[in-house]
C-alpha cells in the first residue's frame, strides 16, 4: 500500500496529492521495470527507520484498489 506521500504528476510537475492505493506486485518485478531513477535522498517516517532512496519511474505497475483513508 502506498502511504504518506503519493502525488499525481503530469508533465514532470506535481499537480495534487492522491489517495493511497493498494497493490499486489512483486518487488522483483517492479525493479525489472524501472525506467528511470532520480538522485538518492534521505527519507524517514514515523513508523520506519531512516533510509536513502531514489525516486523511481516504474513502467507496467498495477494498482488493485483505492484505500479507504
Amino acid at each position: 500500500m502506498t502511504r504518506d506521500g503519493l502525488f499525481l504528476v503530469e508533465k514532470g510537475k506535481i499537480v495534487r496529492a492522491a489517495r493511497n492505493f493498494r497493490f499486489n506486485q512483486s518487488v522483483l518485478e517492479m525493479l525489472r521495470n524501472v525506467e528511470s531513477l532520480g538522485p538518492a535522498r534521505r527519507a524517514t517516517a514515523e513508523e520506519a527507520f531512516e533510509m536513502v532512496v531514489p525516486p523511481m519511474k516504474v513502467g507496467r505497475f498495477h494498482f488493485s484498489e483505492v484505500t479507504k483513508f
